[in-house]
């Protein structure tokens, strides 16, 4: 059996598509050490637009991409947030997330204005659990956002940084309709404040 045989028999194994004696986790873990021959394979199976498991091999392939954490599967993962089906992108954009690399705040501030709000909605929370000095401008210019889940997690990661001149864009928000943003919002201002005076917050 060629290398790429086995490879779509492992890819069959994990999705299922047919009776195999491979125990899918035993074929997810074949994968994960073939890492870069593999990633070809995957790539392969996303370009088919009939397969029904789109989202079971791009979260595979995502995950290979992050383990071999080099310039090329970051940029294959760029590629991948930016696919038309959401099956795709979606486990993607969380993979992106996890990437630690000097440029990786960048990257998640121009994600920001992807047109997907679930993509969007990684991006901003991961900053603030990045505390991205650099991206205060970036969280800033996206309290106009319109889903509230994202802005959720614009206010958030903007208290987790903690800068206490974001305060006064933050303060309108305690006013907000929605009672999740008002809520996010003062306790964003409260971790500055507490931030400031080197209190623990609870």
């Amino acid at each position: 059996m060629t290398p790429i045989a086995e490879i779509h028999l492992l890819i069959k194994a994990i999705t299922h598509d047919s009776k195999s004696a491979i125990d899918s986790e035993d074929a997810y873990s074949a994968l994960f050490e073939l890492g870069e021959v593999a990633i070809q394979a995957l790539l392969d199976t996303l370009d088919d637009t009939s397969h029904r498991q789109h989202h079971t091999i791009a979260s595979i392939l995502c995950d290979i991409l992050v383990d071999v954490g080099d310039d090329d599967a970051l940029m294959l993962l760029q590629n991948l947030v930016n696919h038309s089906n959401n099956e795709i992108f979606t486990p993607a954009s969380r993979a992106i997330a996890r990437f630690q690399t000097p440029e990786i705040n960048t990257i998640l501030c121009q994600l920001m204005d992807h047109e997907a709000a679930q993509v969007r909605r990684v991006m901003a929370w991961q900053l603030g659990r990045n505390r991205a000095n650099k991206a205060v401008r970036c969280l800033i210019n996206h309290l106009d956002e319109v889903d509230l889940e994202t802005l959720r997690g614009v206010i958030w990661s903007l208290g987790h940084i903690g800068d206490h001149r974001i305060v006064m864009h933050i303060q309108p928000f305690t006013l907000h309709i929605s009672s999740d943003i008002s809520f996010i919002a003062r306790e964003a201002i409260q971790r500055i404040h507490d931030k400031s005076l080197n209190l623990p917050f609870n």
